[in-house]
């Protein structure tokens, strides 16, 4: 990918993330990153060629990211202490790489493509559901048998994604720290 190209999809993220999709303008993305716009419809011919660009740059770098803060886990506990964790860190702004918390991106750019089979609010929800294809693997290496890891896989994924509404909208920062002790209240169960 050129460095150009990566430049305004890292650009359109940040200003699509604080701001909104709708309320940025190829305008402001092309002022926020100090490029042409021949050059920003050299490499998309419309903007939301560039949101859907930016939906997969932010899925695959979440993604990646989630991956390494798992992978130190050694049992399912381990795994969801580390899932909570990461997104107590997130939310608390200790991730240095990542824009200042402003909830989920996939939830906040699926609400602005509300339609479930525009193709950004479809690329959301796979977001979704590598997350959870995701921590189905890692319970999976583990050698959770399949039942147990649809069980844990429900209630990880509904407890993150309370913990990410609830952190956004109620500015709660003992959210992660609630949904790791039910998290772990349930697996021991």
């Amino acid at each position: 990918m050129s460095s150009k190209r990566q430049q305004l999809i890292e650009t359109a993220f940040t200003e699509f993330y604080r701001d909104g999709i709708h309320a940025v303008g190829i305008n402001q993305i092309l002022t926020a990153s100090g490029i042409a716009k021949k050059t920003l419809y050299t490499h998309f011919d419309s903007k939301e060629n560039l949101v859907l660009d930016v939906v997969d740059y932010w899925d695959n770098t979440f993604v990646d990211w989630l991956a390494k803060r798992l992978a130190i886990a050694d049992t399912p506990s381990e795994l969801s202490d580390a899932l909570f964790d990461a997104l107590d860190d997130w939310q608390a702004n200790k991730e240095s790489t990542f824009p200042e918390y402003r909830g989920c991106f996939f939830v906040n750019t699926a609400a602005e493509y509300s339609d479930p089979n525009h193709p950004t609010h479809v690329r959301c929800a796979q977001h979704k559901r590598r997350i959870r294809a995701l921590l189905d693997f890692y319970l999976n290496e583990m050698g959770v048998a399949q039942s147990d890891r649809n069980q844990w896989c429900d209630t990880l994924c509904l407890l993150k994604e309370g913990v990410i509404s609830q952190t956004h909208i109620e500015r709660d920062s003992e959210a992660p720290a609630r949904a790791k002790t039910l998290a772990s209240t349930f697996l021991n169960a």
